[in-house]
């Protein structure tokens, strides 16, 4: 067995046991935020029906439904590069129930690409 190899080894167990520890705290973590969602999430997806992040959407939606118990429904505002969507996420009630699955080149550089925005990502959507 060669150093590489060992070091291979190594990193691949550290790996597998940060995941095994990752996998084993999730449910923790459920549990403690039990009473989240009260009626339905709605995940707000920047681009049409269709496409890769609507997919991710629908899927991540059908997991979060199932674990809290509520419908998730997925939104989907294309159009002016992402900014109808974030301001759609932006102007809603600010309690958890709507989230934006965007992508870093339709949320972050709009921000530098068009001289007046609603709304500023880094700062609006914390």
């Amino acid at each position: 067995m060669t150093h590489h190899s060992i070091t291979q080894q190594y990193n691949r167990r550290q790996l597998l046991a940060l995941a095994a520890g990752a996998v084993a705290a999730g449910p923790l973590a459920a549990r403690a935020q039990a009473g989240f969602a009260t009626r339905p999430v709605r995940i707000v997806v920047p681009f049409a029906a269709g496409g890769a992040t609507d997919v991710i959407a629908r899927v991540l939606g059908e997991h979060m439904g199932k674990r809290f118990g509520q419908p998730v429904v997925v939104d989907n505002k294309p159009g002016a590069a992402g900014l109808i969507a974030g301001e759609m996420v932006v102007k809603s009630p600010q309690d958890g129930m709507t989230v934006l699955l965007g992508t870093t080149s339709s949320m972050l550089t709009n921000k530098y690409l068009y001289k007046k925005t609603s709304y500023d990502p880094l700062t609006d959507m914390t």
